[in-house]
């Protein structure tokens, strides 16, 4: 009987875990964890405020459940110390699992700040810290003004609290966004009371009785309840570079997400697939469907259509198809005196291979789904 192995509880292994078991129901299958096991959905973390959630409703599976859903061994509060490739094997603190597949969903990490007094949202444990330092508290700065800032912005605003953004970059969403639609993003948010500090960065956030001080390098200082960092992501990678593994941003893979070391795969935030990194819901679920399949024995490789998903900024809308190699550069915007507006990207070729909707204009899926039906794969 086949061992599969995988490494991390996210999205990404538990969704494989689901495929798997659409072609195999023997199978042997384990999942190490270093949390707690639960099954959750990560989008919602960045919208739960909103919504009245506390950690424990953001819980739709435990680990016991999932591991009679599964049929699999579920190892919770476990880290993976070494992977040994000439063996088959991997190393947690005091066993050895061997395996005849092995899956690297890790997941990605925060980036650091190296600030005192500072959170982050990354994941439920995160969630759970962050949910608990807000509860009677009024003003929340957030450093970093990404995709994940914006939306803990506005679900921070929503929920009650006030709300100051610190970014180093000169507008909102920078690396998604054109300028025009990300000044209209900025405009919407502050309409809401949602203050941006751009082109500045934080020196230091120390303790002050029970408030936090906030110092910019300007010499500018916010006083906050809470202090937030949302400044990107950067894939889980050690744990495969020291076992030989090769990495860049991620962990290199081909379109069969096998990296450079038989029986070895990666999957989701952590994996990197002819220079991209694929971290959304969509593309992860389509990369679990196909590598479910090569590794039960019908070798498949992953095909990424393009892909839609909305951004949870509901003080302006924003619907997106956008792959990770598509630049800022020659996008054609078309947008009415409220903002409401429709952006297309074209390559060399002058074939729509991106587009970003905005305000009402999200409601048009129906121009969605026709230029959808149009755009190159982002992948084949």
């Amino acid at each position: 009987m086949s061992h599969i192995v995988i490494i991390g509880s996210g999205f990404a292994g538990y969704e494989l875990a689901r495929q798997i078991r659409q072609h195999s129901q023997t199978a042997q299958l384990t999942i190490i964890t270093k949390d707690d096991g639960a099954d959750y959905n990560k989008p919602t973390l960045s919208k739960a405020l909103g919504f009245k959630m506390t950690p424990e409703l953001l819980v739709s599976a435990t680990a016991e459940k999932m591991s009679e859903k599964l049929n699999a061994s579920i190892l919770t509060q476990t880290s993976v110390t070494a992977i040994h490739p000439e063996e088959a094997k991997v190393s947690l603190s005091q066993q050895q699992i061997a395996y005849d597949k092995l899956v690297l969903a890790c997941g990605a990490k925060v980036n650091e700040l190296n600030l005192a007094n500072t959170l982050h949202v990354n994941s439920l444990t995160d969630y759970r810290h962050f949910y608990e330092a807000i509860q009677h508290k009024k003003h929340v700065t957030i450093i970093g003004a990404g995709l994940v800032g914006c939306e803990l912005a506005c679900d921070l605003c929503g929920a009650g609290y006030q709300v100051e953004v610190v970014s180093i970059d000169s507008q909102p969403m920078p690396a998604l966004l054109p300028e025009k639609l990300a000044n209209a993003l900025q405009e919407k948010m502050a309409a809401h009371g949602i203050q941006f500090h751009f082109n500045s960065t934080v020196s230091a956030v120390s303790q002050q009785k029970q408030r936090l001080m906030v110092e910019l390098a300007d010499g500018d200082t916010i006083e906050t309840d809470v202090a937030l960092s949302a400044i990107g992501l950067k894939p889980n990678i050690e744990l495969a570079k020291q076992a030989g593994i090769k990495v860049n941003r991620g962990i290199l893979t081909n379109e069969y997400l096998e990296t450079n070391v038989d029986n070895i795969f990666a999957l989701g935030d952590c994996a990197e697939i002819e220079t991209m990194l694929f971290q959304h819901i969509a593309p992860i679920r389509h990369a679990a469907m196909a590598l479910a399949k090569t590794i039960t024995g019908e070798k498949t490789k992953v095909i990424y259509p393009p892909l839609m998903y909305g951004i949870k900024t509901p003080y302006y809308p924003l619907r997106v198809c956008r792959a990770p190699n598509i630049s800022n550069d020659n996008w054609t915007l078309e947008m009415d005196d409220k903002h409401n507006a429709k952006a297309t990207h074209h390559n060399k070729n002058g074939e729509c291979d991106a587009f970003i909707f905005a305000g009402e204009q999200v409601m048009d899926r129906e121009t969605q789904q026709a230029l959808v039906k149009t755009m190159p794969n982002w992948l084949d």
